[in-house]
């Protein structure tokens, strides 16, 4: 085999390496970005359900309603489980 062809094959099988790698690595991104925005999405509804249960916290010396909607927010909270293992940190 000439050497002409030696290197033919070496930078082809370099090349071909190299494009597995990008779509697998591309693969990897593409996971990424999809668990990013289901973090993000939780972490929204953590805000939103702590800043609810301050704003019934206020008006529990007012409304007699405000203890369930803190209750409910409460629930809705514990169930939102962003990370695998925080469940058990909050039963603790």
């Amino acid at each position: 085999m000439k050497i002409k062809a030696r290197l033919t094959i070496g930078i082809g099988l370099l090349f071909l390496m190299i494009l597995l790698l990008s779509l697998i690595s591309g693969g990897y991104v593409y996971q990424l970005k999809a668990d990013t925005t289901n973090i993000l999405k939780a972490n929204y509804n953590t805000l939103e359900y702590g800043r609810n249960m301050l704003l019934a916290l206020d008006d529990v010396s007012t409304d007699t309603t405000a203890l369930v909607a803190f209750s409910r927010n409460l629930q809705d909270q514990q169930k939102n489980v962003t990370e695998p293992g925080e469940k058990k940190q909050h039963n603790v």
